[in-house]
């Protein structure tokens, strides 16, 4: 299921990146100025650069309609598994959701804490 996340990644934002040395470097930067996002210097000697450039032809072959169902689809199962579940066998009072993402939920609970002797060190 989450290589089905791959298919709504936002193409616009890639770059093409080189490591070239200095005089490379300068030419690049000379040549394609209106498509430069960064240079930077790779070691303490800055004998070699990384130039990241935008692409210049984008294909945009996602399919971004499946990848939003995907996601629609995860957020429902999700509802589906917080009020099915969660409210169905714990009380409200008795917990608040922290975190809640496709593969995994995360809620504090108010109970008291018990510790097998086994478990710890030292009991």
């Amino acid at each position: 299921m989450a290589s089905l996340g791959k298919t709504v990644t936002n193409v616009d934002d890639h770059v093409v990146v080189q490591v070239c040395d200095e005089e490379t470097m300068e030419e690049i930067v000379s040549e394609r100025f209106s498509t430069l996002k960064r240079v930077d210097p790779l070691g303490e000697d800055a004998k070699w650069f990384e130039v990241h450039t935008k692409k210049t032809v984008i294909d945009h072959k996602l399919d971004t309609a499946f990848g939003a169902f995907v996601y629609q689809y995860a957020k429902l199962r999700l509802l589906e598994a917080y009020y099915d579940y969660l409210d169905f066998y714990w009380e409200r009072r008795d917990y608040q959701l922290m975190y809640i993402d496709t593969v995994s939920a995360v809620a504090w609970r108010n109970a008291k804490l018990y510790v097998r002797s086994d478990d710890v060190d030292g009991l």
